[in-house]
């Protein structure tokens, strides 16, 4: 196609261009700012056709301007030729986040986490249908929701209640309730943000979302919704600007890339519906690519409606490059006309004329606003959720005198967007207005004082002091505690005070309900999900009794339970605690992993700081990016402080799943952490398809080959049992033999018919490497056999035989495939070499704590020198099976040698099975440390 293309690009008025023109302008939903319709926006509805236009809180001062700036933005259309009524977007999740508020003529709802605590899906729905009907009857159209993420990480600072929580199936229930209320309410709709924010997190160097999982990792959960909401026939999805690197490594947003909008959510989900992407104006997108070429790849992705919300440049810089781009022919002309086709379908569904130029009377509105007040107030009673209350503080009637003064701590904060104006009151941040009318609310319903006072990062001044001495009772309130880390300190130390003199205090979470839901200190726990005057108005009458709190948690994470005890399900039968187990996080996570170690293993300590854990971060992945680890902490939110660690590990090739590392901070045992961890961990890896068998102990990192059983008697029996009583199935008698080298077979390894198995593994230590020789008989042996052995450096030539030898014949040997990719980067391989047939026979790794191997095998670290050497990784070809022995003898003398000549002074062979450790301990090594490996078949 060609353009006759002015200087900025775009096209000219007339020509035979004028169809596809149309088209392109279809595919954009556009933005201003002011509330009326600037000359700019007027100009992209008339000359470029432009058919979609999103309002946001820029826009939006009252019902009334409102529906006059959306009559004239569709007359604009109407005059200008369009065939279909303008797509006039809004987001309006309720709750915190409405961009239009007025109170004369718009219900209040609760947002979707609030909703979904009422476990009412119908009452979801009804809710929707009026919000919907409130907003049709102004002109909007266009929902852009509901959020259809899952709060896979309940620390997520991008979303929180603005979710539906961290159940896939109840988010699906509930986004499928939203979606029809509001399709009945004749609005279309939009799920976002796919494919999934639940669980990500700002990058600090990108400025963009990440989400850490794998297309696998999202099946099981994020993506639940989604796949439901088109087979529901959702209306639209808007696709997120966030980087996906496990899906797709070489490009930064996900609305631009091929992979997720056109492989995955059209061809794969086979959704026929309206793609949008995410704004093009978001910084991150902008630095990097450009509005202009980010609307040709979001446009080449598939996405259908390009979003560039607010600038008039950048969004004539957007037109210009599809213009560009279709006459390059970079873009097809049928691509634009299908996107046209799906953006009229759209409107076909709820748009005409009539209704578009004709809108419904402020007197209507009002009216329709008075039919939804009950429905608003049931949606708000059923919310509220007391999650404990051990001393039965709630009612305060139950606990302070009518009289009493009662003191109420409130945060310093503002929501997401306004959801009042009072022009008397703009002196104050919203938050204190909104916290102000709560106290008021109390007031009504109390004759004693109601004491309020703000807190700051400032923490507990002289002022709080004497109010809370003056009070019989405090109320806190917090605000996403996870964000704001000093509501934490301040909570936890006004309980602190509040209990010293048994004076109640209720904390209330009024916005994420994860604040303190797993802080048993805090013995009354109350959340309102948002600080909107009608949620805390409602909290007011729960606290002082006159409505009971009906709302339930949300999600399934709290209060799971379980009577089965095998692996695959909850293995914690006799334990009455449950721990959020949260996956680890290095950035917020790492130093505190170092210094849990330290409390656990003080005899293990690590001499490099943190570089022994730099293995569990970035996570492994193998050559198509699926994850290889996922490791999971239990810590105290309020201050990152971490009780306990669990590492998994899969290795692929040989279909195992591995709990790696399992350990808990020893002032928090016997509390059902080690055991939640457990759980989850098992749970993550029988849910992945590639294991097959499960095993504690892994040899990548080799933290914990197994159990530890080097210290004293007990403790293998007590670590045994503990996992039999988690769901392993453990021969115990048969077990303690093997860990007592009693066991009559002397192999080393015991296995019965069900495929469940053991074998004791062996790192191995030579102190004093000085004064070691070879035996005699050994340098004879190898003279005899004319085996030569060298050293294979990085990119040595010969190091694709090492490799071919080891995925050859060793291939299905755990972790030894892994050990030696890395090896070849960074480690020196000593090889075996047949000389008449000029191949490699033999190889071990030899590393030393200084190279970046050593975080494979982090015990290195633990020596408080540097003259210590490591050998693992021993491979040998079976074609000699009878000089075997031989070959590993060899092999270990020619490393030996290698770190006598740099002069170290010890060296220790990790990794070693039964008969090998027999071998080293006939040459001069000892017993180092020693495990038990443990492996069931995934049940």
């Amino acid at each position: 196609m060609e353009f006759e293309l002015d200087s900025e690009g775009l096209p000219l008025l007339g020509g035979s261009s004028g169809s596809i023109s149309k088209d392109i302008g279809q595919m954009f939903l556009v933005g201003f700012s002011g509330n009326y319709v600037t000359p700019q926006m007027r100009e992209l509805i008339t000359k470029y056709h432009v058919g979609s236009v999103i309002l946001s809180v820029k826009n939006l001062k009252n019902a009334e301007t409102t529906r006059s700036l959306i009559l004239e933005l569709q007359k604009i259309a109407y005059e200008a030729g369009h065939e279909y009524p303008l797509l006039i977007a809004i987001d309006q999740e309720n709750g915190m986040l409405n961009n239009l508020h007025d109170e004369t003529y718009l219900s209040q709802f609760p947002g979707p986490m609030s909703m979904v605590a009422t476990k009412s899906p119908s009452m979801a729905k009804e809710a929707a249908e009026a919000t919907g009907r409130e907003l049709k009857a102004l002109g909007i159209n266009w929902m852009l929701g509901p959020v259809l993420d899952v709060l896979t990480n309940s620390t997520n600072r991008l979303l929180g209640v603005r979710t539906m929580g961290d159940d896939p199936k109840e988010v699906t229930q509930f986004g499928l309730a939203l979606m029809e209320g509001f399709r009945a309410a004749g609005m279309n709709t939009c799920g976002k943000h796919f494919p999934g924010y639940g669980n990500a997190t700002v990058d600090s160097i990108l400025g963009l979302p990440v989400v850490p999982e794998s297309i696998e990792q999202l099946e099981t959960g994020p993506l639940i919704p989604y796949r439901q909401a088109v087979k529901g026939h959702i209306d639209a999805i808007m696709v997120g600007g966030c980087a996906l690197p496990k899906i797709s490594m070489n490009e930064m947003h996900a609305c631009l890339s091929e992979r997720v909008v056109h492989d995955l959510l059209r061809e794969d989900m086979h959704f026929d519906g309206v793609i949008l992407s995410e704004c093009l104006e978001m910084d991150a997108l902008y630095e990097n690519v450009g509005v202009r070429q980010g609307a040709v790849m979001a446009a080449v992705a598939g996405c259908d409606i390009i979003m560039v919300c607010s600038s008039y440049r950048l969004q004539k810089e957007a037109l210009s490059g599809i213009f560009g781009a279709v006459q390059n022919g970079i873009i097809e002309e049928d691509a634009v006309r299908k996107a046209a086709e799906r953006v009229a379908f759209m409107k076909r569904q709820y748009l005409n004329w009539n209704e578009a130029l004709n809108p419904k009377p402020l007197s209507w509105l009002k009216e329709l606003k008075l039919q939804h007040l009950p429905l608003s107030q049931k949606s708000y009673e059923h919310s509220i959720t007391l999650v404990r209350d051990h001393a039965k503080h709630i009612p305060l009637t139950n606990c302070v005198e009518p009289d009493a003064d009662i003191l109420l701590l409130t945060p310093l904060v503002t929501p997401i967007i306004s959801t009042k104006h009072s022009p008397e009151l703009d002196h104050l941040l919203l938050g204190e207005t909104v916290f102000q009318e709560f106290g008021k609310s109390l007031g009504k319903l109390h004759t004693g004082k109601i004491l309020h006072a703000s807190y700051t990062a400032n923490g507990l001044m002289s002022l709080h002091d004497g109010l809370i001495e003056r009070a019989k009772a405090v109320i806190v309130v917090t605000t996403d505690a996870n964000r704001n880390m000093y509501q934490v300190g301040f909570t936890k130390h006004v309980s602190v005070i509040c209990n010293q003199h048994s004076k109640p205090v209720i904390v209330l979470a009024a916005s994420s309900p994860y604040d303190f839901a797993l802080d048993r200190a805090i013995g009354t726990y109350l959340c309102s999900y948002e600080f909107t005057f009608d949620a805390l108005d409602t909290t007011a009458k729960v606290l002082f009794g006159l409505l009971p709190a009906k709302g339930k948690f949300p999600g399934s994470g709290f209060y799971q339970r379980s009577s089965k005890n095998q692996l695959g399900a909850n293995g914690n039968a006799n334990s009455r605690n449950k721990w959020l187990v949260e996956k680890w996080n290095p950035d917020r996570d790492l130093k505190r992993l170092k210094t849990l170690w330290e409390a656990c293993f003080p005899d293990r300590r690590l001499r490099q700081g943190l570089g022994a854990f730099l293995m569990l971060c970035p996570p492994q992945t193998n050559e198509d990016k699926t994850p290889v680890q996922t490791h999971f902490v239990v810590r105290n939110s309020s201050t990152n402080n971490l009780y306990g660690f669990c590492a998994t590990w899969i290795y692929e090739s040989i279909n195992v799943g591995c709990i790696a590392m399992l350990f808990v901070d020893p002032s928090r045992r016997g509390m059902s952490i080690g055991r939640s961890l457990h759980d989850r961990a098992i749970k993550h890896l029988t849910q992945d398809s590639r294991v097959k068998h499960l095993q504690i102990g892994s040899a990548v990192p080799s933290f914990f080959p197994g159990i530890p059983i080097e210290t004293h008697d007990t403790a293998p029996l007590q670590s045994l049992q503990w996992f039999k009583q988690a769901g392993w199935n453990i021969d115990v008698a048969a077990a303690q033999r093997l860990v007592h080298n009693q066991d009559p077979s002397d192999r080393g390894y015991h296995t019965d018919n069900n495929g469940n198995g053991m074998s004791v593994r062996y790192a191995m230590i030579l102190t004093d490497l000085q004064s070691w020789m070879p035996s005699k008989k050994l340098i004879s042996e190898l003279e005899m056999i004319g085996i030569k052995f060298d050293i294979c450096q990085p990119h040595d030539t010969r190091m694709d035989q090492v490799l071919g030898l080891v995925h050859r014949f060793h291939a299905r040997e755990e972790g030894l495939p892994e050990l030696y990719n890395k090896a070849k980067q960074s480690a020196k391989i000593i090889v075996a070499l047949d000389p008449v047939k000029k191949a490699v026979v033999g190889s071990i790794i030899l590393f030393t704590r200084n190279s970046e191997f050593a975080s494979y095998m982090p015990w290195i670290l633990e020596f408080e020198d540097a003259r210590v050497g490591g050998l693992c990784g021993l491979a040998t070809d079976p074609m000699y099976k009878d000089l075997t022995n031989i070959f590993t003898l060899g092999l270990v003398g020619c490393g030996v040698r290698q770190f006598k000549l740099q002069g170290f002074e010890r060296c220790v062979i990790d990794g070693a099975n039964h008969r090998q450790s027999a071998i080293y301990a006939d040459n001069g090594f000892n017993p180092w440390r020693k495990y038990l490996r443990i492996t069931n078949p995934k049940m």
